[in-house]
């Protein structure tokens, strides 16, 4: 079966039972993708149950090592897995097996199809040069010559790997046709065209080719040739010069140079062999350079030597040529000038006035030309500010002439910038070469009280602290004065800021030394100023100079709280971060010694924990403001008690103790222990008697979580207790009589609040039921809902005995005695 590019053939073997069904696909090409369907297997089984008829699909390839495809188990689908190559792989054979799924191992079966996969081409390789890409030529070859083989490979099959040629560029001079084609590997021929090859025009082509093949598309590849032309010898050596002149003295030594010629060709790598045809004197010889051979004085008559020079190449054959040299021997300035003095000494004031000659010299020259013995003079060293200058002046005598230097003060002097000088007088003729000599001038330059002294800083900084002894040394002023001897001599001395003579200062040394006891705390600052006076005779230079003493504090002070303790009130549930208040402590000193930093050491209450205590504040170092770093709860905790410390930078400190008292809040409600509470009337009832008692609690501390009793609207004959919440009869209740029923009348309803000490304080209100069937029946009794009397009791607070004998114990509890009402003319005698 053919299936595009790939064919597959299928062999049926095994069990005869089994029936394969095989059609022709659809075309592929060998770059298809991965997972690309190939073939679907169909295999039939003629058993009934599930597992005996069940087929299960496998796959083995015989001749690769990698599987390029992958069955479906089930549906015996054969895909690509693998991306495929012809150029790699030109055809796989396949071991296709279907096997039923019998319960036991032994029982299955199972039928194979053995499967060949040819892989059929596709255009998917480039031609590739495998020829060199260099190549060379000698420059006379003939034309028709054969340059250069070129192959380039293509692996394709088929037209996909036929290769043809082109030439793309380099070619322009046309000195290159291509000649042939052969075959699936091509041979490209070069041949010269009409005009021959000259490597003095071009000695190098570079020529782009193209190989294509015969795909659809075409696949191409380019490659670069580099055609050397190579160099025969048929170019004639030229002199650079067809004359070359040059001049030698009277007196040039053996082997010096005279002159250097050269000739060149277009020829490639040739070397020159230079020779004389005519060698005049026999006094010169040559290589690529004429010398002397010998001396020259012989010569001296001589302005013109005519020289034939020869230079011959080193090709085969040997080619030639020559050219002139005119030597012109020249007359020698033999003698130097020579200075009547090797040294000059002299000495000048520093005040001396510019233009002013100091020094008259001169030199002698033996030469008898002009131009030999023309003598300039000029000043070659130790003349770098242009302090001094040369000027020439012509002495005549009756049989020669003599030129004369004078040295000329060109600026003025200073001796504190150079004491002496040093010049190198030069005498040069005009000569070629010119010659000439030196002389040395030393200059002393006498000095003048023209300087000031000069301090060695406009102003000194001292720091000393205010406990140094008296009679220590503090500074040292340094003047300097660039004048000389009695004119450099200094003395000093304070004439401003030691009105209280503090300090003394030494007129010779400059020392200045403690007189007086500081004090940082009453002069932090001197401000002294010095004068250097010289020792001129006629006119004192003077120099002032500013000696500013820092006095540094010592730490004479140490920090002081103005109270040993502080208190504060601060609220509870404060934010954190708020400011609770701030200790300040005091330090006389005035300078870094009264800075003072601020920190919580520890607690100082012994029943707490320290580290609690320190984590609810923080303290700022500098201000001494304490804020909080956590919230408070009253009932937590309702105090709080901190170490302060202050310290210095001597470290000298202070403490102080801070009590924080914190101000509890209202938060909770109080909460009752009934939401009701029911009560029975005796049936003998009178004033006084207690009926029960109503509880609530408050989980707010302090203050606010006492809880006090008291009735929501007045009633006529009950009253609460403010403290126990117990409930009293005020006076006797009688029911009605014609009411035998029990009916809303039977019962009274009394509304408590529940609420701390403070105004405005959270409250709670429970609700008192109070059953009357059982009271007297003399009077008619008035409802709770119906009474409008507003009568005001005020609770009685009765102390824990009543003082009186009781008669009837029977009629209050012992455990309710200290919270009796006794009425003395009711119960108690």
């Amino acid at each position: 079966i053919i299936m595009g590019n790939i064919a597959v053939f299928a062999f049926v073997a095994g069990n005869p039972t089994s029936h394969w069904e095989i059609r022709l696909l659809s075309r592929f090409q060998e770059n298809v993708p991965v997972g690309t369907l190939v073939y679907t297997f169909n295999a039939k089984d003629g058993d009934g149950s599930f597992l005996n008829s069940k087929i299960q699909y496998s796959l083995e390839m015989s001749n690769m090592g990698e599987n390029l495809f992958l069955i479906h188990p089930l549906y015996g689908t054969l895909t690509t897995a693998f991306p495929l190559d012809r150029e790699i792989t030109h055809s796989v054979i396949l071991t296709v097996s279907a096997a039923d799924q019998a319960i036991n191992l032994t029982d299955r079966r199972l039928d194979s199809l053995a499967v060949k996969i040819a892989i059929l081409d596709i255009n998917d390789n480039s031609p590739s040069f495998t020829s060199s890409p260099h190549s060379y030529v000698m420059e006379d070859v003939e034309v028709g010559f054969l340059v250069h083989h070129i192959i380039a490979k293509d692996p394709d099959e088929g037209r996909n790997g036929q290769v043809t040629y082109r030439i793309l560029s380099g070619n322009e001079n046309k000195a290159f046709v291509l000649d042939k084609i052969t075959g699936t590997v091509t041979s490209l021929e070069f041949l010269v065209l009409s005009q021959f090859l000259d490597r003095e025009i071009q000695e190098c082509y570079s020529l782009t080719v193209i190989a294509l093949d015969d795909g659809s598309p075409a696949l191409s590849a380019t490659q670069v040739l580099t055609i050397i032309v190579l160099d025969v010898n048929d170019e004639n050596p030229v002199f650079l010069k067809q004359l070359y002149e040059t001049a030698i003295h009277e007196n040039q030594d053996q082997g010096e140079f005279v002159i250097k010629v050269e000739a060149v060709d277009s020829d490639a790598g040739n070397f020159f062999m230079y020779s004389l045809i005519d060698d005049t004197f026999g006094a010169f010889a040559i290589n690529s350079s004429v010398f002397t051979t010998g001396p020259v004085t012989q010569l001296e008559k001589i302005s013109i030597i005519q020289l034939l020079i020869e230079a011959t190449d080193g090709g085969s054959p040997t080619l030639s040529a020559v050219t002139s040299v005119e030597v012109h021997v020249e007359d020698v300035n033999n003698y130097a000038p020579q200075f009547t003095k090797v040294m000059y000494n002299l000495s000048v004031s520093e005040d001396a006035s510019v233009g002013e000659s100091v020094l008259v010299f001169s030199a002698i020259d033996y030469d008898w030309t002009h131009e030999n013995t023309y003598v300039e003079y000029s000043i070659i060293d130790g003349n770098a500010e242009n302090l001094f200058s040369v000027e020439t002046s012509v002495m005549e005598s009756e049989t020669s002439y003599k030129l004369v230097g004078s040295l000329v003060l060109s600026s003025v002097l200073d001796r504190e910038t150079a004491a002496s000088h040093h010049l190198v007088l030069l005498a040069s003729n005009r000569g070629t070469p010119s010659l000439n000599s030196t002389a040395t001038v030393l200059i002393t330059v006498l000095d003048v009280n023209d300087k000031p002294p000069v301090f060695s800083s406009p102003d000194y900084h001292i720091h000393v602290k205010e406990s140094i002894p008296v009679g220590s040394h503090i500074t040292e002023v340094s003047a300097n004065d660039c004048d000389a001897g009695a004119n450099a001599e200094i003395s000093y001395a304070i004439i401003s800021g030691n009105d209280r003579g503090h300090f003394r200062l030494d007129g010779k040394t400059g020392s200045v030394d403690l007189m007086k006891t500081l004090d940082y705390e009453d002069t932090m600052k001197f401000t002294l100023i010095v004068q250097a006076t010289d020792g001129g005779a006629d006119v004192k230079n003077v120099a002032f100079s500013v000696v500013l003493v820092s006095v540094l504090d010592d730490n004479d002070y140490a920090p002081l709280f103005l109270f040993p303790s502080l208190s504060c009130i601060v609220s509870e549930n404060l934010p954190t971060f708020s400011f609770v208040c701030a200790v300040n402590a005091l330090d006389f000193d005035k300078g870094s010694y009264g800075h003072l930093t601020y920190s919580i050491q520890s607690s100082c209450l012994a029943h707490r924990e320290a580290p609690r205590d320190h984590d609810m504040f923080f303290i700022d170092p500098l201000t001494g403001d304490i804020h909080t770093k956590q919230m408070f709860d009253y009932e937590s905790q309702n105090r709080y008690c901190l170490i302060i410390q202050a310290k210095d930078k001597g470290d000298s400190l202070a403490t102080i103790t801070v009590q924080v008292d914190i101000e509890g809040r209202d938060e909770f409600d109080p909460v009752f222990t009934q939401d009701q509470y029911f009560f029975n009337l005796p049936e003998k009832n009178e004033a006084g008697q207690l009926l029960g008692r109503v509880t609530a609690s408050d989980s707010d501390g302090g203050l606010d979580g006492v809880v006090h009793y008291s009735l929501l609207k007045t009633s006529p004959f009950f009253s609460v207790n403010q403290t126990s919440g117990n409930i009293y009869l005020t006076q006797t209740v009688h029911r009605n009589k014609n009411g035998s029923k029990r009916n809303d009348d039977d019962t009274l309803e009394l509304l408590v609040r529940a609420h701390s000490p403070k105004i405005e304080s959270k409250f709670t209100v429970c609700t008192v039921l109070v059953n009357i069937s059982n009271s007297p029946e003399s009077y008619p009794i008035v409802s709770a809902y119906s009474l409008t009397i507003s009568v005001s009791m005020s609770p009685l607070s009765v102390p824990n005995s009543c003082g009186f004998l009781c008669k009837s114990h029977s009629q209050v509890p012992d455990n309710q005695l200290d919270q009796f009402y006794c009425f003395s003319h009711k119960i108690c005698q």
